[in-house]
């Protein structure tokens, strides 16, 4: 194969991973729930505190991200933030106030994906 051919199937590569959004990106928002209480059956339920909502965000990502410690957290458009509090059914958890606006995830302090 010549340079030519293998710097057309490397740009050819490249690009196709950039379309499918596995190139420079760590996460991918699928879905967003929100919900006031939490709970599988049987077990009391977790509910969110007067004036807030639990988010129950579902991601797809290329890396390990980690619940806790500050891997994720969810950004309003005043600037506050807040951290996740845990995994659900497979959905990282947060609680933001229910007129928070412009949400903002920021996955590892530096991929800011806003919320639809």
């Amino acid at each position: 194969m010549s340079v030519k051919h293998l710097k057309i199937v490397v740009c050819l590569l490249a690009a196709a991973l950039t379309f499918a959004g596995c190139l420079g990106q760590k996460a991918k928002i699928i879905g967003v729930e929100r919900v006031y209480s939490i709970g599988y059956e049987g077990m009391p339920a977790a509910h969110a505190r007067p004036g807030y909502v639990i988010l129950l965000i579902e991601l797809q990502t290329s890396e390990e991200i980690s619940p806790f410690g500050g891997d994720l957290v969810l950004k309003d458009g005043a600037g506050n933030s807040y951290p996740g509090s845990g995994l659900f059914d497979g959905k990282y958890i947060f609680e933001a106030p229910e007129n928070a606006n412009n949400l903002t995830l920021v996955v590892k302090g530096d991929t800011e994906i806003p919320l639809p």
